[in-house]
């Protein structure tokens, strides 16, 4: 396998070095150009190059910083106005435009922090937005031992960040570390349980109470999925699906309507499998997962010869015999019956009685299907010109213009048209009105 180049910074500002416009450097060394783009360095090693006006819809520096200043982190300009945010990450300008934003975590990155109250109480957490977890502690969340402590004190309490960033497993050990450590200073801490975990906001959300007064707003299984996706979907993720929702109505829907009972009762009724996947697809696909479709419906032996001759005797060629009854074809061909069935059928004919099946037919093609013979025969006497000409086709030139001008490639035409691609061909229309490349 043959490895890409990995150029290094040095490498690539020695050839960006060697051109003097941007446009130039990116259609010539386009693997050194990308590598560029890719590490930001695009301002560092292309700024001496000269670039031609922006056109519009490009994205420049000033524009990307003025949609910039909307937002207040990195995570909203990426939602909000993801074009500039790439953009700007491309050229290098990210830090630049983004220097007036506040920093937050993620679920890999945590500052740890502290509530300490007058009164002697304290309480340790781990946070990704500092900002929101205050206001969640002090306002909203009254689940909170913060929150109900300044409720039943009235005491607002002081807020402190411990650490800069951390990775969240170095971050959980080091949560525990702060509260053993404000404990032996002689803090009341407020936190319920031991620290060290990361948190777990649909057990905590999804409660027992909360589940049940959910589901009591519906009265049949598919409005509950309906209306409430993501309750439904946390129960099946937990695989709680039945000891939930076994309160609920199911409707006697289509996909549940072929029971195992009444798919065997209307297999039964049918003479083929074809028959059964055709007529009753549901009944089929149930029997299929159970693999009972061949017990019930085992490979018939075939028709009686009689049905046979009888379908055979009622075509004029073997294209007729093909077409019309194909499993009697492969019959007659297997036993090798084609060639004295059909020739003697074919010099039973009359010149005359030939010359009237050809007149029968509208066009070379269903003479061709019907009466393979015959077509043959035609053809050696050229009769088809003179009885078959092309205009009884049903097209003019004028027509078959117009087909060839709606095909947009030769390959099109042939496909689709290929009497029309032949008579083009031999007209040597295809070069003037479908040229290569087209």
């Amino acid at each position: 396998m043959v490895r890409r180049k990995v150029y290094t910074e040095e490498e690539l500002a020695d050839k960006a070095s060697r051109y003097t416009v941007l446009n130039d450097f990116r259609k010539k060394e386009r693997k050194a150009y990308d590598a560029i783009r890719g590490r930001g360095l695009l301002d560092k090693l292309c700024g001496h190059m000269e670039r031609k006006n922006t056109p519009v819809g490009v994205l420049t520096k000033e524009h990307c910083h003025q949609v910039a200043q909307n937002y207040y982190t990195r995570k909203e300009f990426v939602k909000g106005s993801p074009k500039e945010y790439w953009a700007a990450q491309r050229h290098g300008w990210l830090d630049d435009i983004c220097s007036h934003m506040k920093p937050i975590g993620n679920k890999y990155w945590r500052r740890i922090y502290v509530f300490t109250f007058q009164d002697g109480y304290a309480y340790v957490g781990l946070a990704q937005d500092p900002d929101r977890r205050y206001r969640d502690h002090t306002k909203t969340d009254d689940r909170s031992p913060v929150y109900q402590h300044i409720k039943d004190t009235g005491i607002m309490p002081d807020f402190e960040l411990l650490t800069d960033w951390l990775h969240k497993d170095r971050a959980a050990i080091e949560e525990e570390e702060y509260r053993m450590k404000y404990a032996a200073e002689g803090w009341i801490m407020l936190n319920r349980r031991k620290c060290g975990s990361l948190g777990k906001p649909n057990e905590t959300f999804y409660t027992h109470e909360r589940l049940l007064a959910e589901i009591s707003k519906y009265e049949y299984h598919d409005e509950f999925k309906k209306n409430s996706p993501r309750y439904y979907n946390y129960l099946v993720n937990h695989h709680l699906i039945e000891e939930y929702c076994s309160c609920l109505k199911r409707r006697n829907t289509r996909h549940r309507y072929w029971t195992l009972e009444r798919s065997i009762e209307i297999a039964k009724k049918c003479d083929t499998r074809t028959e059964l996947l055709e007529e009753y697809p549901g009944a089929y696909k149930v029997l299929s997962e159970k693999g009972l479709v061949k017990k019930i419906l085992p490979m018939s032996k075939g028709l009686p010869k009689d049905v046979h001759m009888s379908r055979i005797a009622e075509c004029n060629s073997r294209s007729e015999l093909y077409y019309k009854y194909q499993s009697t074809y492969n019959w007659a061909l297997r036993n090798g019956l084609l060639d004295s069935l059909f020739e003697s059928k074919v010099h039973e004919r009359t010149y005359e009685e030939n010359l009237e099946i050809i007149k029968s037919c509208k066009t070379r093609r269903e003479l061709r299907e019907k009466y393979g013979r015959v077509y043959k025969w035609g053809m050696k006497k050229n009769l088809l010109d003179e009885y078959l000409p092309l205009e009884k086709q049903g097209l003019s030139d004028e027509e078959k213009l117009v087909i060839i001008f709606n095909c947009s490639s030769r390959g099109e035409l042939h496909d689709n048209h290929r009497g029309i691609y032949q008579w083009a061909k031999k007209k040597h229309l295809l070069d003037e009105y479908l040229p290569k490349g087209r």
